[in-house]
């Protein structure tokens, strides 16, 4: 699909998934990546898929994915707390309000990319080197 996006003249870009739950049809794997990751992230992803395994709503992957990030973000604080570890909690909320300004900016993007797209029929189209069509 990305090499016919990219044949049409579109950017890409294609990430991968850190983990994913299969909601009990196989045994999750748990990779060996996930030890190489931060213990707050581990613990998040922990969390995060656990969530699934409890509360599942078919064909709403919205609401899913919601559920499962609201639970792991509790579920971190709430660790972070049990372990009295004020300062892994104040490094972890920041990198969540790190999140929310990142997601703030994509989306004011996605906004005022919108706006130009739709003006683009307004724009005449120009061919490097050639005539406006």
């Amino acid at each position: 699909m990305a090499g016919q996006l990219r044949a049409q003249g579109l950017d890409v870009f294609t990430g991968g998934i850190m983990a994913y739950s299969t909601l009990g049809w196989f045994t999750d794997p748990v990779l060996n990546t996930f030890t190489n990751r931060d213990e707050s992230d581990l613990a998040e992803l922990i969390f995060h898929e656990l969530s699934h395994h409890k509360v599942f709503v078919g064909g709403d992957t919205d609401f899913n994915e919601a559920f499962a990030t609201a639970v792991a973000e509790e579920g971190v604080r709430r660790w972070f707390q049990g372990r009295d570890d004020t300062d892994g909690l104040a490094a972890y909320e920041k990198d969540l309000g790190r999140k929310v300004e990142f997601i703030e900016i994509v989306l004011h993007a996605r906004q005022r990319l919108q706006i130009l797209y739709e003006s683009r029929a307004a724009i005449p189209r120009r061919r490097i080197g050639g005539p406006a069509t």
